[in-house]
């Protein structure tokens, strides 16, 4: 019996496909949250927190791919594309403006920086990672000969 140990996150997952699952998980708890005659702050709540949890999980799945700068360019894309339609859900959902909502404009927008400080941490991480790979080679050589 073989040993079949993969995760979700060993395998490259486009994050346009990320965002589309966002997508849909804000579009059900908006649902779900209106069924319930949740208040309306509730939909700019429930966006704030899948773009956290996208922004998480797109920074873990860069660790997978091969050609960094196309995956940051295609994530940045979806990101922006999951604010503005979020946004918009919860516009439609809520009734309320952002502005009209409270502070969630300042949320947003320290999500956003979380985002970009995510991607900047696993970035560095790849480098670190990068450089050590190089040295253990180095190491092995040396120890070889």
């Amino acid at each position: 019996m073989e040993n079949q140990n993969t995760s979700f996150f060993s395998e490259y997952q486009s994050p346009y496909l990320q965002a589309a699952v966002a997508l849909g998980a804000m579009l059900v708890f908006m649902i779900l949250g209106k069924i319930s005659g949740m208040d309306f702050t509730f939909p700019w709540t429930t966006a704030g927190a899948v773009l956290l949890m996208f922004s998480v999980f797109n920074s873990i799945n860069s660790l997978t791919t091969e050609n960094m700068l196309a995956y940051y360019r295609d994530s940045i894309f979806s990101y922006m594309a999951l604010v503005a339609l979020g946004a918009g859900l919860a516009y439609l959902f809520s009734a309320v403006s952002i502005n009209e909502a409270g502070t969630y404009r300042w949320i947003y927008f320290m999500i956003t920086l979380s985002y970009f400080g995510f991607i900047g941490i696993v970035s560095f991480i790849r480098f670190i990672l990068g450089i050590l790979e190089v040295e253990h080679k180095n190491l092995s050589k040396r120890q070889d000969d």
